[in-house]
């Protein structure tokens, strides 16, 4: 997700948001704040793309914090954005 975000023009590189999951999850804060981020990242090319109602940072971060515990809802939410900002793009 991250790579095809930063291919569209929205964030630097990729490794860097995979290493602050893997190994940087030990470190606790860094996973947090990769996807705290990354949601920003998405609704930055949602808008550039010109879709109304983009993914909500707040939402995707609140899916992450449950996933902590249940099942990693924040990536079924994280995709549908990311295939519809692709369907307009390519529109």
């Amino acid at each position: 997700m991250n790579r095809e975000l930063s291919d569209y023009g929205f964030g630097t590189s990729p490794v860097t948001s995979l290493l602050a999951l893997f190994p940087g999850g030990w470190i606790i804060v860094p996973p947090f704040v990769t996807w705290w981020t990354f949601f920003g990242r998405l609704g930055g090319a949602e808008e550039r793309a010109g879709i109304a109602d983009g993914v909500r940072r707040a939402i995707g971060y609140s899916l992450y914090l449950i996933a902590l515990f249940l099942l990693p809802f924040e990536l079924v939410y994280a995709q549908q954005h990311l295939n519809r900002l692709w369907e307009t793009v390519r529109a």
